[in-house]
C-alpha cells in the first residue's frame, strides 16, 4: 500500500508540472501568438485591400479571407487565456492533492508502527491463552474455593 502511494504521489507531482506547464503556455505565449496572428492577418489584408485596388477586374477578394481570419482569431487568444487559469487552477488542486498523499503516507506509516508495536502483545496473547486453557477446570469439581487448579489463586 505505501508503495501505491509513492507510485499515486509521483503520478500526481508529474502531472501537476505538466498541467502547470500548460496553463503558463496556454494563458500567455498561445494566446499572444494567437493576438499576434491575428494582428497580422488584419495588416495584411490592409496592404491586399491597398493592391486590389490597383487590379481591375472582378475577382474573390483575399483581403477579406484575411479578415475574416483575423476575426475569428479574436476570440481564441482570450479562450486561451481562461484556459490556462482553468489549468492553473487544476495544478494547484494537483498539488492540494499530493499535499493529501503525504498527510495519508505518514498516517499509513504511523499505523504501521503503531501495529508493529503490538506484534509482542499479540504474540503473548497466544502465551496466555494456552495457559488459561488449562485452568478450565471448574472449582466444584477440584474442590478447592480459591480457584481452579493449577492456577496462581489455588
Amino acid at each position: 500500500m505505501a508503495q501505491g502511494l509513492t507510485d499515486t504521489r509521483d503520478v500526481l507531482e508529474s502531472t501537476h508540472t505538466a498541467v502547470a506547464g500548460l496553463g503558463d503556455a496556454a494563458g500567455t505565449e498561445l494566446a499572444e501568438t494567437a493576438d499576434a496572428v491575428a494582428d497580422l492577418a488584419g495588416r495584411v489584408a490592409g496592404v491586399a485591400e491597398t493592391i486590389e485596388r490597383f487590379i481591375p477586374g472582378d475577382r474573390d477578394s483575399a483581403a477579406e479571407d484575411l479578415r475574416q481570419i483575423a476575426d475569428n482569431l479574436a476570440p481564441t487568444a482570450e479562450s486561451l487565456r481562461t484556459l490556462g487559469v482553468q489549468l492553473d487552477l487544476t495544478a494547484t488542486q494537483l498539488g492540494e492533492a499530493d499535499a493529501t498523499a503525504v498527510d495519508l503516507q505518514d498516517r499509513l506509516a504511523a499505523l504501521t508502527g503503531h501495529l508493529d508495536q503490538l506484534t509482542p502483545s499479540a504474540d503473548e496473547l497466544s502465551v496466555t491463552a494456552v495457559r488459561l486453557s488449562g485452568w478450565t477446570m471448574p472449582r466444584e469439581e477440584s474442590g478447592s474455593t480459591s480457584g481452579w487448579p493449577g492456577s496462581p489463586w489455588s
